[in-house]
């Protein structure tokens, strides 16, 4: 019989000349595989009897829950690693749901409609499918609104054409069931990006109290992670446990959130909005990001009501979520005139509205998740060139810390966040200037969003054809933003 080596050699030989696979007798049997051992893209082909497709053009098939249209809020990171694939010559097709994640509603636009077929500005063709509004309402509503949108997405995924290659990113991981069944049923592989452990993040807060649902729940979150071909983790913490728990802890890999440093960076000109907010003489910390409850809009609260004498300090809390109305309520009510909240702004404007301000805070409830968790605000602000309050324990910390970029104040402390302002403010402008460039050059150097879409094109390649390279090489990935 001939051996493993010599089928994956004489399959790449009739991969590449394109001459069908009839028959796959000359494998060994699974039964001689040992847990550990490796088992190649090439190999796992011809046991389904299946062939590669060509790396010049694929048919990608992207399963997000959200993918916000052009303009409107959301997750940079898929808009930049869809239009590289679009970029290199391949076809997208993003697959997701009519609702907006800040809002939990459908947006205006979607409203009423169970089914929209759109092009992005990437170039990729988004199908917008119905899902039951009210994300944010309770637990309850979301459940049924994710079931609702993986049956849904489920079942029209099959009408499209068969992709080369299916991509899911997490969470929620009812995504991720979609795409790896419809991997399985097309018999191509899958890559899952997870950016968080949604279940365990559920079960620590307490949003999930059923015993016997979380352990579904578990079973189903690691059948699909097990099911993918590669799983890109977007910190090392997430990587760490991920590898625990996989069958093949090889093809677990880390890729960061990235910043683009064009778009953040310390030249950016302060908004009129400034103006109108009337912070141009004062010391402001800006806190920019979604706010919701995870978010701990309440220890900012805590901080302001601290520091309501010292009136030369103002806290910005910039953006909005299912906290902001509590929260901006809670603050009137104790007349908080040092805390302000902008509500949604367009992004563009946000990276203006940081470098007016003289620092940043990133916060975040404290629980074992939010300490490998990374947050984009902290690099965010790094690229201004803002040196960052950080209340998040944990691998934030340490990145902050060893950079020298920012100044760690306990979680949930809103007595400690109040002192370390007054801290920060009263240091040289000189240091905080020199604190702030420390961060900037953390982020160019290593978290640089066009190396982070880069990785993730190899990544996605290698799923494809062949082992995944070592994640510490950082090829680039074109510029396709025109700079």
């Amino acid at each position: 019989m001939a051996g493993t080596g010599e089928l994956v050699q004489t399959h790449r030989e009739n991969s590449v000349r394109r001459t069908p696979i009839t028959t796959v007798r000359a494998l060994p049997a699974f039964r001689d595989w040992k847990a550990g051992d490796k088992l190649s893209v090439d190999f796992v082909y011809a046991v389904r009897g299946c062939h590669p497709p060509s790396l010049t053009t694929m048919r990608v098939l992207c399963v997000l829950q959200f993918f916000p249209p052009d303009g409107a809020e959301g997750s940079a990171r898929l808009h930049d690693f869809v239009r590289a694939l679009v970029a290199h010559g391949h076809d997208v097709t993003v697959l997701t749901s009519t609702l907006s994640y800040q809002t939990g509603q459908p947006f205006a636009r979607f409203r009423r409609k169970l089914l929209v077929r759109e092009n992005d500005s990437s170039g990729s063709k988004v199908i917008r499918l119905w899902s039951p509004p009210g994300y944010h309402k309770s637990t309850v509503t979301r459940g049924i609104g994710l079931l609702v949108f993986m049956a849904v997405a489920l079942i029209f995924s099959l009408t499209l054409r068969r992709p080369d290659v299916v991509v899911a990113s997490s969470p929620p991981p009812t995504v991720g069931v979609v795409a790896a069944l419809v991997a399985r049923i097309w018999c191509v592989p899958f890559l899952y990006e997870i950016r968080d452990l949604w279940v365990d993040d559920a079960a620590a807060l307490g949003l999930v109290r059923n015993r016997a649902l979380l352990i579904v729940a578990r079973r189903v979150e690691r059948w699909v992670e097990r099911s993918a071909a590669t799983v890109v983790a977007v910190t090392p913490g997430i990587g760490a446990r991920l590898k625990r728990r996989v069958l093949f802890p090889d093809r677990v890999h880390v890729v960061p959130n990235g910043v683009d440093t064009e778009l953040f960076n310390p030249t950016v000109h302060p908004m009129l909005l400034v103006s109108r907010l009337n912070v141009a003489n004062e010391f402001v910390v800006v806190c920019a990001g979604a706010v919701g409850f995870n978010n701990d809009p309440h220890t900012l609260i805590d901080a302001a009501a601290t520091l309501r004498n010292h009136r030369h300090i103002v806290l910005l809390v910039v953006g909005d979520g299912n906290a902001r109305a509590a929260a901006e309520q809670r603050a009137q009510q104790l007349g908080l005139t040092n805390l302000r909240f902008t509500g949604w702004i367009p992004r563009w404007q946000v990276p203006g509205l940081i470098c007016a301000a003289d620092a940043a805070v990133c916060i975040a409830v404290d629980n074992p998740l939010s300490h490998v968790a990374y947050a984009n605000r902290a690099f965010e602000a790094m690229a201004c060139g803002k040196p960052v309050l950080c209340l998040i324990d944990g691998s934030l910390r340490e990145v902050i810390a060893g950079a020298g970029a920012g100044l760690f104040v306990p979680p949930g402390n809103g007595a400690a966040l109040a002192a370390t302002i007054l801290v920060l403010a009263a240091m040289p402008k000189a240091d905080r200037t020199a604190m702030g460039q420390r961060g900037r050059d953390l982020v160019e150097n290593q978290f640089e969003r066009r190396h982070m879409t880069g990785r993730l094109m190899a990544l996605l390649h290698a799923t494809v054809s062949g082992p995944v390279q070592d994640e510490r090489t950082r090829p680039t990935a074109p510029d396709v933003t025109g700079h």
